[in-house]
């Protein structure tokens, strides 16, 4: 799972999503979901490719957390930023 991650935020970038909807845990029941895509909060940017993922916020509900995401291009010099929701 981890070796398509960077293949995941292309295609985001590429198809200019707004919004993530992650619907299964990293982990459930000891057993592996989902590689974990994004950085913790506090960790900094996280590189994925020509793309790097800065975790902005996160607001916790009683069943959901909502985080905010900022996803960032290098391109001949020029860095284009894009904010992305998690739900």
């Amino acid at each position: 799972m981890d070796s398509t991650v960077n293949d995941f935020w292309r295609l985001v970038w590429e198809q200019r999503l707004e919004m993530l909807l992650m619907l299964t845990n990293l982990e459930e029941y000891s057993k592996t979901k989902c590689a974990q895509y994004w950085p913790d909060a506090g960790a900094g940017a996280r590189k994925f490719g020509e793309l790097s993922v800065s975790h902005i916020k996160e607001n916790r509900f009683a069943d959901y957390l909502v985080r905010e995401l900022r996803l960032r291009l290098e391109d001949a010099g020029e860095c284009l930023a894009k904010k992305k929701s998690q739900r």
